[in-house]
């Protein structure tokens, strides 16, 4: 059975702090009233509640008056470099899509990593930069509000910046080969993140009960012939931008 290795972000180097930090400590974590685009027609295939063909094709079954709910992010654009230095913070923005039948709402995140070691030793890493927006409501919505409705509807929600790291293990800087998954997670389920005070063990213990598709992982190398990361993600060619959940 693998032993669990723990991997220290930058202002959370416990799980205590870890857990805190998505609500008090800026280094880890900010809140903001997110802008948002215009976007014009709401659009609506049937009357009543959208049932769920997978469980995995929307976060919640709504229509009409909705909220307010907690909302992960679901579908939108995810950027970050894929090949950066070890010892280096990772920037990772993602751009939400969010039905413009909703209202503006502030977000919140959370920064998960954790690395395991196999029966031969070798180790692997992963993270999970997990999203929501809070107090979400909305008016007059159509039945696939939650779900996947045609991208072209799409409100976009200013990018929000997520650093993952520096990776870390045993004191020293983690080099090789991570994962970083953009968990597919239910209204529910970020209802239950805001709310509660879970350890980052039960935070990746509810990732897995949901169903995540292979596109929803982006592959990160960490090695010394790498160039060092960049900042952010605003300057052209910095990062690898990839829709994800359409």
């Amino acid at each position: 059975m693998g032993a669990c290795l723990v991997l220290v972000l930058p202002g959370c180097e416990s799980r205590t702090m870890l857990l805190k930090c998505a609500f008090d400590d800026d280094s880890c974590v900010e809140t903001d009233s997110s802008s948002w685009s215009e976007s014009d027609g709401y659009g609506s295939d049937s009357e009543g509640p959208v049932m769920c063909e997978g469980e995995d094709d929307c976060t919640a079954e709504a229509s009409g008056d909705v909220g307010p709910t907690e909302v992960p992010f679901f579908r939108g654009t995810v950027c970050m470099p894929t090949a950066v230095q070890p010892g280096d913070s990772v920037p990772i923005t993602l751009a939400a899509c969010i039905h413009p039948c909703l209202s503006n709402s502030p977000y919140a995140f959370k920064s998960l990593s954790r690395c395991t070691t196999g029966e031969d030793m070798s180790v692997s890493c992963e993270a999970a930069p997990v999203l929501w927006f809070n107090d979400v409501t909305g008016g007059s919505c159509p039945s696939d509000v939650f779900g996947k409705f045609d991208k072209s509807l799409c409100k976009w929600i200013d990018p929000v910046q997520v650093d993952l790291g520096p990776l870390t293990i045993g004191g020293g800087p983690y080099s090789g080969e991570a994962t970083v998954m953009i968990p597919f997670l239910k209204n529910e389920d970020a209802s239950l993140i805001a709310a509660g005070s879970h350890s980052s063990s039960e935070l990746f213990s509810l990732i897995e009960t949901r169903p995540q598709d292979p596109a929803r992982s982006i592959a990160l190398s960490l090695a010394e012939a790498n160039p060092a990361a960049p900042a952010n993600c605003e300057a052209e060619g910095s990062c690898n931008c990839m829709d994800i959940g359409f």
